[in-house]
């Protein structure tokens, strides 16, 4: 679910649902929302469980689906490690962002788990 008060902003945004094909519960969750008057797609992602290099595929398909010209707000909860780009997943990841332009803008941990 996206939320955003837009008359206080003094546009509009409408739900995109020509890309619903591409939802996979529980692997790929997301809402997508777009702003004409700016051309930004707000997109929100959530990876609860299942193969990370499935997730990371299904987000590359998505986001190269987008205009090319268009603004791409990405958020959301990917259940992947940013912290540690020794990872193979987080270097995925890193990948992938920088393939569309994308900077991570939180940069501190938004969950520590104690193991």
């Amino acid at each position: 679910m996206i939320l955003i008060n837009s008359e206080s902003m003094g546009v509009s945004f409408v739900n995109v649902d020509r890309y619903d094909g591409m939802l996979e519960e529980p692997e790929f969750e997301f809402s997508m929302v777009y702003n004409k008057k700016n051309n930004v797609y707000t997109i929100c992602i959530y990876r609860a469980r299942g193969s990370v290099r499935d997730f990371l595929l299904r987000m590359e398909d998505l986001l190269s689906q987008l205009p090319l010209h268009a603004l791409i707000i990405l958020a959301g909860d990917f259940n992947i490690d940013f912290s540690n780009s020794e990872l193979a997943y987080t270097v995925s990841l890193k990948n992938l962002l920088d393939s569309f332009d994308l900077r991570m803008l939180v940069n501190s941990p938004t969950r520590i788990s104690k193991v």
